[in-house]
């Protein structure tokens, strides 16, 4: 069992490996806004370092946390946003808030490896037959990229597909868009139009 801590202060540094470039963005989106820390690139004296080791799985890591530092190895920028995610659940409830929160953000020393054991990990939502607002879906999104077990989100609109939506929102999702009217994202009314609760997305509320 590892022991002691380490913790996240202003000064704090970054070292990204080459084939894992987009990685120090992913940092930054997930840890900064709470914690207010720029996690600057450093050629030396890291924090926090992320190191590709091409043996790991596509969407697996390993995390290793000691006094010294953050250590975060993958093969791919996607296993670096679920070693993310886990920092993220190891640190205090604050570091999901959006705005900047005073406090000390204290990791465990310890050390993780992981990788999904199916491909294919998600939750289904289907507006087009019980109609959600456009908070609800980013809270819901947010909720997806947060789980480390989530890898696809589902959803059945009726009549156009939900899969803009998400290459909006998040386009690192990789979803290929889809062609749409330009008003309407989703959804035409269901059963025959004859649906009292139908009703539609547009892409101005999907942007807003």
């Amino acid at each position: 069992m590892a022991q002691g801590s380490f913790t996240l202060t202003a000064k704090i540094g970054a070292t990204v490996a080459p084939q894992l470039g987009d990685s120090l963005d992913l940092v930054r989106l997930l840890l900064g806004p709470a914690t207010g820390f720029k996690f600057t690139h450093v050629d030396s004296g890291a924090g926090m370092r992320i190191g590709y080791d091409v043996a790991l799985h596509e969407e697996g890591y390993r995390l290793q946390i000691g006094t010294g530092g953050v250590d975060i190895s993958a093969s791919t920028v996607a296993g670096v946003h679920y070693a993310l995610q886990t920092v993220r659940q190891l640190l205090p409830a604050e570091i999901y808030s959006r705005g900047l929160v005073e406090r000390d953000w204290v990791l465990p020393a310890l050390l993780i490896e992981d990788q999904p054991r199916f491909g294919w990990r998600g939750l289904h939502m289907d507006v087009g037959r019980h109609f959600m607002p456009v908070e609800f879906i980013k809270k819901y999104i947010d909720l997806l990229a947060m789980n480390v077990c989530i890898s696809v989100g589902h959803a059945h609109p009726e009549v156009v597909h939900m899969g803009h939506i998400y290459e909006v929102l998040i386009p690192q999702l990789g979803v290929t868009p889809v062609q749409l009217r330009d008003d309407v994202m989703a959804i035409d009314p269901p059963m025959g139009g004859r649906d009292p609760h139908s009703k539609f997305y547009r892409k101005i509320e999907a942007l807003g």
